[in-house]
Protein backbone atom coordinates (compact mmCIF):
# COMPACT_ATOMS: atom_id res chain seq x y z
CA UNK A 1 0.00 0.00 0.00
CA UNK A 2 1.80 3.29 -0.96
CA UNK A 3 0.92 6.67 0.54
CA UNK A 4 -0.02 9.63 -1.59
CA UNK A 5 1.78 12.17 0.58
CA UNK A 6 4.62 12.30 3.30
CA UNK A 7 1.98 13.85 5.64
CA UNK A 8 0.33 10.28 5.68
CA UNK A 9 3.28 8.04 5.73
CA UNK A 10 4.23 10.12 8.78
CA UNK A 11 1.43 9.73 10.50
CA UNK A 12 1.59 5.66 9.94
CA UNK A 13 4.64 5.75 10.81
CA UNK A 14 4.56 7.89 14.28
CA UNK A 15 0.89 7.00 15.32
CA UNK A 16 2.20 4.94 18.20
CA UNK A 17 2.59 8.68 19.68
CA UNK A 18 -0.99 9.75 19.38
CA UNK A 19 -2.20 6.84 21.98
CA UNK A 20 -1.98 6.30 25.91
CA UNK A 21 0.22 3.35 26.63
CA UNK A 22 -2.40 0.79 27.22
CA UNK A 23 -4.75 1.87 24.74
CA UNK A 24 -2.10 1.09 21.84
CA UNK A 25 -0.98 -2.24 23.85
CA UNK A 26 -4.52 -2.93 24.04
CA UNK A 27 -4.90 -1.79 20.42
CA UNK A 28 -1.85 -4.45 19.23
CA UNK A 29 -3.64 -6.92 20.76
CA UNK A 30 -6.33 -6.51 18.71
CA UNK A 31 -4.71 -6.50 15.58
CA UNK A 32 -2.76 -9.88 16.37
CA UNK A 33 -5.80 -11.62 17.80
CA UNK A 34 -7.46 -10.63 14.13
CA UNK A 35 -10.42 -8.55 15.61
CA UNK A 36 -9.84 -5.53 12.35
CA UNK A 37 -12.34 -6.47 9.79
CA UNK A 38 -13.24 -4.98 6.26
CA UNK A 39 -10.30 -2.52 6.44
CA UNK A 40 -11.09 0.08 2.72
CA UNK A 41 -8.68 2.49 1.82
CA UNK A 42 -9.40 5.04 -1.06
CA UNK A 43 -6.79 7.61 -1.38
CA UNK A 44 -5.86 8.85 2.23
CA UNK A 45 -9.19 7.93 3.82
CA UNK A 46 -9.01 4.20 6.09
CA UNK A 47 -12.37 2.62 6.92
CA UNK A 48 -12.49 -0.92 9.15
CA UNK A 49 -14.46 -2.37 11.59
CA UNK A 50 -13.19 -3.81 14.63
CA UNK A 51 -14.51 -6.43 16.91
CA UNK A 52 -14.82 -5.82 20.76
CA UNK A 53 -17.12 -5.83 22.96
CA UNK A 54 -19.80 -4.35 19.81
CA UNK A 55 -18.61 -4.36 16.20
CA UNK A 56 -16.81 -1.00 15.74
CA UNK A 57 -16.48 1.67 12.51
CA UNK A 58 -13.35 2.86 12.36
CA UNK A 59 -12.73 5.89 10.48
CA UNK A 60 -8.70 7.44 9.01
CA UNK A 61 -7.71 10.81 7.42
CA UNK A 62 -4.18 10.05 7.49
CA UNK A 63 -3.50 13.13 5.17
CA UNK A 64 -5.84 15.45 7.55
CA UNK A 65 -4.43 13.07 11.08
CA UNK A 66 -7.92 12.72 12.24
CA UNK A 67 -9.63 9.78 13.59
CA UNK A 68 -13.06 8.86 14.75
CA UNK A 69 -14.18 5.31 16.26
CA UNK A 70 -18.12 4.50 16.82
CA UNK A 71 -16.94 3.17 20.52
CA UNK A 72 -18.26 4.94 23.23
CA UNK A 73 -14.75 6.85 23.99
CA UNK A 74 -13.81 9.95 23.96
CA UNK A 75 -10.08 9.75 22.81
CA UNK A 76 -7.60 7.97 21.02
CA UNK A 77 -8.91 4.34 21.22
CA UNK A 78 -7.61 0.50 21.19
CA UNK A 79 -9.80 0.05 18.44
CA UNK A 80 -8.26 2.92 16.21
CA UNK A 81 -4.43 1.63 17.31
CA UNK A 82 -5.06 -1.61 15.98
CA UNK A 83 -6.38 -0.49 12.78
CA UNK A 84 -3.46 1.69 12.26
CA UNK A 85 -1.08 -1.29 13.14
CA UNK A 86 -3.13 -3.12 10.36
CA UNK A 87 -2.56 -0.53 8.08
CA UNK A 88 1.50 -0.51 8.92
CA UNK A 89 1.45 -3.83 7.91
CA UNK A 90 -0.43 -3.27 4.67
CA UNK A 91 -3.15 -5.02 5.48
CA UNK A 92 -6.22 -3.00 3.38
CA UNK A 93 -8.21 -3.12 -0.14
CA UNK A 94 -8.05 -0.43 -2.31
CA UNK A 95 -11.62 0.44 -3.23
CA UNK A 96 -10.91 0.71 -7.03
CA UNK A 97 -9.23 -2.55 -6.86
CA UNK A 98 -11.94 -4.12 -5.10
CA UNK A 99 -14.93 -2.56 -7.20
CA UNK A 100 -13.20 -3.30 -10.35
CA UNK A 101 -14.87 -6.53 -11.05
CA UNK A 102 -18.34 -4.80 -11.18
CA UNK A 103 -17.75 -3.00 -14.01
CA UNK A 104 -18.14 -6.20 -16.04
CA UNK A 105 -20.84 -7.35 -14.43
CA UNK A 106 -24.70 -7.03 -16.20
CA UNK A 107 -27.25 -4.94 -14.62
CA UNK A 108 -29.47 -7.66 -13.81
CA UNK A 109 -26.61 -9.25 -11.73
CA UNK A 110 -25.41 -5.97 -9.71
CA UNK A 111 -29.06 -5.06 -9.34
CA UNK A 112 -29.35 -8.44 -7.01
CA UNK A 113 -25.99 -7.30 -5.40
CA UNK A 114 -27.90 -4.24 -4.54
CA UNK A 115 -31.12 -5.69 -2.93
CA UNK A 116 -29.31 -8.05 -0.93
CA UNK A 117 -27.17 -6.10 0.40
CA UNK A 118 -30.30 -3.39 1.56
CA UNK A 119 -32.29 -6.53 2.66
CA UNK A 120 -29.38 -7.53 5.03
CA UNK A 121 -28.54 -4.05 5.69
CA UNK A 122 -31.46 -1.84 5.48
CA UNK A 123 -29.84 1.38 6.49
CA UNK A 124 -28.36 0.75 3.07
CA UNK A 125 -31.30 1.47 1.46
CA UNK A 126 -30.40 5.29 1.32
CA UNK A 127 -28.45 5.40 -1.55
CA UNK A 128 -31.02 4.52 -3.57
CA UNK A 129 -33.18 6.91 -3.30
CA UNK A 130 -31.14 9.92 -2.42
CA UNK A 131 -32.46 13.09 -4.18
CA UNK A 132 -34.00 15.48 -1.63
CA UNK A 133 -37.34 14.23 -1.11
CA UNK A 134 -35.94 10.79 -0.13
CA UNK A 135 -33.22 12.02 2.23
CA UNK A 136 -36.21 14.24 3.72
CA UNK A 137 -38.21 11.40 4.04
CA UNK A 138 -34.87 9.46 5.57
CA UNK A 139 -34.54 11.98 8.31
CA UNK A 140 -38.15 12.19 9.50
CA UNK A 141 -37.83 8.35 10.53
CA UNK A 142 -34.25 8.42 11.75
CA UNK A 143 -34.60 7.08 15.50
CA UNK A 144 -31.97 5.57 17.85
CA UNK A 145 -32.29 1.57 17.99
CA UNK A 146 -31.18 -1.08 19.73
CA UNK A 147 -28.22 -1.67 17.49
CA UNK A 148 -26.52 1.83 18.07
CA UNK A 149 -23.62 1.05 15.61
CA UNK A 150 -26.03 1.04 12.40
CA UNK A 151 -27.89 4.30 13.36
CA UNK A 152 -24.16 5.93 13.75
CA UNK A 153 -23.55 4.60 9.94
CA UNK A 154 -27.34 5.82 8.95
CA UNK A 155 -27.06 9.06 10.43
CA UNK A 156 -23.19 9.57 9.05
CA UNK A 157 -24.51 8.18 5.60
CA UNK A 158 -26.98 11.15 5.79
CA UNK A 159 -24.79 13.71 6.93
CA UNK A 160 -22.53 13.05 3.87
CA UNK A 161 -25.84 12.81 1.15
CA UNK A 162 -27.40 16.06 2.42
CA UNK A 163 -24.18 18.02 2.35
CA UNK A 164 -23.56 16.89 -1.42
CA UNK A 165 -26.92 17.89 -2.66
CA UNK A 166 -27.25 21.45 -4.14
CA UNK A 167 -27.98 23.91 -1.74
CA UNK A 168 -27.38 21.31 1.26
CA UNK A 169 -28.36 24.10 4.17
CA UNK A 170 -31.90 23.15 4.50
CA UNK A 171 -31.66 19.81 4.62
CA UNK A 172 -28.37 19.87 6.87
CA UNK A 173 -30.46 22.22 9.73
CA UNK A 174 -33.59 19.48 9.19
CA UNK A 175 -30.78 16.64 10.06
CA UNK A 176 -29.20 18.52 13.11
CA UNK A 177 -32.70 19.20 14.61
CA UNK A 178 -33.51 15.89 14.29
CA UNK A 179 -30.50 14.33 16.00
CA UNK A 180 -30.54 17.15 18.12
CA UNK A 181 -33.70 15.56 19.52
CA UNK A 182 -32.52 12.12 19.72
CA UNK A 183 -29.44 13.54 21.59
CA UNK A 184 -31.83 15.24 24.39
CA UNK A 185 -34.08 12.49 24.78
CA UNK A 186 -31.81 9.91 25.64
CA UNK A 187 -29.60 11.81 28.52
CA UNK A 188 -27.00 13.45 25.71
CA UNK A 189 -26.02 10.47 24.35
CA UNK A 190 -22.17 10.34 23.66
CA UNK A 191 -22.08 8.23 20.94
CA UNK A 192 -23.34 10.87 18.10
CA UNK A 193 -21.51 13.64 19.51
CA UNK A 194 -19.00 13.28 16.81
CA UNK A 195 -21.72 13.07 14.00
CA UNK A 196 -23.45 16.77 15.42
CA UNK A 197 -20.10 18.53 15.37
CA UNK A 198 -19.50 17.39 12.15
CA UNK A 199 -22.36 18.35 10.74
CA UNK A 200 -22.59 21.35 12.76
CA UNK A 201 -19.30 22.46 11.02
CA UNK A 202 -20.90 21.81 7.73
CA UNK A 203 -23.58 23.78 8.17
CA UNK A 204 -21.17 26.77 9.26
CA UNK A 205 -19.06 26.01 5.97
CA UNK A 206 -21.99 26.46 4.02
CA UNK A 207 -23.19 29.90 6.14
CA UNK A 208 -20.17 31.21 4.98
CA UNK A 209 -21.38 31.08 0.68
CA UNK A 210 -22.30 34.25 -0.27
CA UNK A 211 -26.20 32.78 -0.75
CA UNK A 212 -26.90 32.03 2.50
CA UNK A 213 -25.53 35.47 3.95
CA UNK A 214 -29.19 36.48 5.07
CA UNK A 215 -29.98 33.48 6.64
CA UNK A 216 -26.41 33.26 8.90
CA UNK A 217 -27.86 35.50 11.70
CA UNK A 218 -31.08 33.60 12.11
CA UNK A 219 -29.87 30.07 11.81
CA UNK A 220 -26.95 31.06 14.17
CA UNK A 221 -29.83 32.54 16.51
CA UNK A 222 -31.95 29.12 16.02
CA UNK A 223 -28.84 26.71 16.72
CA UNK A 224 -28.18 28.51 19.77
CA UNK A 225 -31.14 28.38 21.57
CA UNK A 226 -31.60 24.08 20.65
CA UNK A 227 -27.94 24.05 22.28
CA UNK A 228 -28.61 26.07 25.22
CA UNK A 229 -27.64 23.44 28.00
CA UNK A 230 -24.97 22.09 25.97
CA UNK A 231 -23.22 24.93 25.06
CA UNK A 232 -19.55 22.78 24.03
CA UNK A 233 -21.46 22.59 20.65
CA UNK A 234 -21.50 26.59 20.46
CA UNK A 235 -17.46 26.30 19.41
CA UNK A 236 -18.23 23.90 16.22
CA UNK A 237 -20.50 26.90 14.30
CA UNK A 238 -19.38 30.27 15.97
Amino acid sequence: MKLRNSKAAGMLKNFEKLFDGQFLERGRDYYKEGAVKNVLKEGNTIIANVQGNELYRVSIDLKREEMECSCPGDFNCKHMAAVLYSLRANKADETDKLFAPLKNKPKEELEEIIKKMVMENPEHAIFINSDKTGLEKEIRQLWLTEDEYSFQMKSGRLLEMASKIDKPLELQLKLFRKLFDIYDHNGALESIEPTMFKLLKEIRKELKKPENKTQKPKTIKEIKNLVNEYDWFLDAIE
